[in-house]
């Protein structure tokens, strides 16, 4: 959770401080994802984070209350691997990205937590790398879903804020 304070707290912020800098250091891929950020406004952001948050949240209690520990795993072993995507970003960018913090806090608990995993020989390895690639399609194919859904909630929240304005003028 802290992790993800992080991002939403200084994502908008970290974008328009640094956009110039994208744009000429890495042209292309900075046109297109900063399209993408560009139409999101902080709760539309943290909405798709809420939702990362949630799936999560529902993995870890199934595995602790029914002993479901696949989905859980697969949902870690993504979010470990984020926290290395966050980190090579920053070694390729050399300059502060929101999430470096806890990111490199975060990849410690991960390392400790796949060390006692591997110890508890709950699964092979040859399964912890199925379960690691079910785990990143499922991130991949969540990551598509929730900027659709950031964006069409973005469309909301216009649209409640219009609607909203019209209706205060109108009682008075």
């Amino acid at each position: 959770m802290i992790h993800d304070f992080e991002e939403i707290i200084m994502m908008n912020s970290w974008i328009k401080r640094n956009r110039h800098f994208l744009l000429n250091k890495f042209p292309k891929l900075a046109k297109r994802l900063l399209s993408n950020y560009d139409n999101l406004s902080t709760s539309s952001f943290s909405l798709a984070v809420a939702e990362e948050f949630i799936i999560i949240g529902i993995s870890a209690f199934l595995a602790i209350q029914f002993h479901w520990y696949l989905l859980w795993i697969a949902c870690f072993m993504a979010f470990s691997i984020h926290l290395i995507l966050h980190i090579i970003q920053w070694l390729i960018i050399r300059t502060y990205i929101p999430a470096i913090f806890t990111s490199i806090l975060a990849l410690n608990y991960s390392i400790i937590t796949f060390r006692i995993l591997i110890i508890s020989n709950l699964y092979t390895i040859k399964e912890f790398i199925l379960i690691g690639v079910f785990g990143m399609i499922i991130m991949f194919l969540n990551l598509l879903f929730i900027h659709k859904m950031a964006a069409r909630f973005e469309i909301f929240l216009a649209n409640y804020e219009k609607t909203t304005n019209e209706n205060i003028l109108r009682r008075y």
